[in-house]
Order: structure tokens, then C-alpha cells, then sequence
């Protein structure tokens, strides 16, 4: 018996860490389709796209797909959307490297991210026939959406000073 496919929309997806645990669960068959995305850390959301979409090798063609040949079109496409560089406010992406943007409008259409979750279109679950919401947790300590708190880090060094070594693992010499 053929089993059924669930429709995943993750949200907060941050690198991917759902999409990685849905494709180890799935080991023995597809069970999950990631069908959408929604978040927007560019950062983190270039990585997702690198790790689960393959981003350097196909964002060129992605962009010829959607027609975006040239930064003004790119420029435009990312104008539609509320990208943000610190996690905690929208950028401006003006005068950032034409590489970055593209990378960006790749990863909007790769993993077809709804970006910001406050302005998504519920119409999303029926078109896309998600069965299935998940989110992640909140950025851990060691992130850059965490930075002046940086709990993470400095309980990591904690532990290491206690062995006398260092974060690589190299003897602390005092």
C-alpha cells in the first residue's frame, strides 16, 4: 500500500533543521514534500536553500526561469518583500552585492518562502494542499538573531574553560 504524502509549509525555518529531521524520518520512502517556507533571515535562508535546494549550482537558472536577468529586475523582485540582514528588523538591501541579491531571489523561489509570516496569505494552505504546519524553535545562543545575549557562547566557553581547552580543542596554556 502506496502511503500518503504530507504537505509540509515550515515556518521559521530558519537552516533547515525540520527539513532535515522530515527527510531522516521519511528514510524509507518519501513521506514529507516540503512544499513552502516562511522566514526571513536572508542568511540563514541562503544557507537552507544551499543545504536542501543545491543554490550554487542552481540559481542561475532559477533566475532565467523567472526572468530576472539583471539587478534592476532583481531588485524589484526583492522590493516585494520584507527581508531582514539582523533578524530582528527589515533591511534595505540597496548597495549590496549583486551575488547576495541573487542569491536572495533564489532562495524566495527555490524554496517558494512566503518570507514574512506576518504578511502571509493564508491562501497558501489550500494552494499549495499543506497538511502539515511546523516551526522551529527560537535562534539558539550561539546565532546572530541572539547576539547581545549570547548565552549559548558564553556557556560553551564556560565548559571549556573547566576542561582547559579552548572552543577548538587546543590545551589552554596559562
Amino acid at each position: 500500500m502506496k502511503s500518503k504524502i504530507i504537505n509540509v509549509l515550515e515556518t521559521f525555518s530558519g537552516i533547515g533543521a525540520q527539513h532535515k529531521a522530515i527527510k531522516k524520518i521519511g528514510i524509507k520512502g518519501k513521506i514529507f514534500n516540503i512544499k513552502a517556507t516562511a522566514d526571513w533571515d536572508a542568511r540563514a535562508n541562503i544557507a537552507y536553500t544551499a543545504i536542501h535546494h543545491d543554490l550554487l549550482k542552481n540559481f542561475k537558472q532559477v533566475l532565467q526561469s523567472k526572468k530576472l536577468d539583471n539587478e534592476q529586475q532583481i531588485d524589484l523582485f526583492l522590493s516585494n518583500y520584507a527581508i531582514s540582514l539582523d533578524s530582528k528588523k527589515q533591511s534595505k538591501l540597496n548597495g549590496k552585492d549583486i551575488i547576495f541579491k541573487q542569491h536572495l531571489a533564489a532562495w524566495i523561489i527555490l524554496a517558494n518562502n512566503q518570507v514574512d509570516i506576518t504578511k502571509m496569505n493564508g491562501n497558501i494552505i489550500e494552494k499549495e494542499k499543506i497538511d502539515l504546519v511546523t516551526y522551529s524553535f527560537p535562534c539558539q545562543g550561539l546565532s546572530v538573531a541572539n547576539m547581545g545575549r549570547v548565552n549559548g557562547i558564553n556557556k560553551l566557553i564556560l565548559v571549556k574553560a573547566k576542561r582547559k581547552t579552548n572552543l577548538f580543542g587546543h590545551r589552554i596554556k596559562k
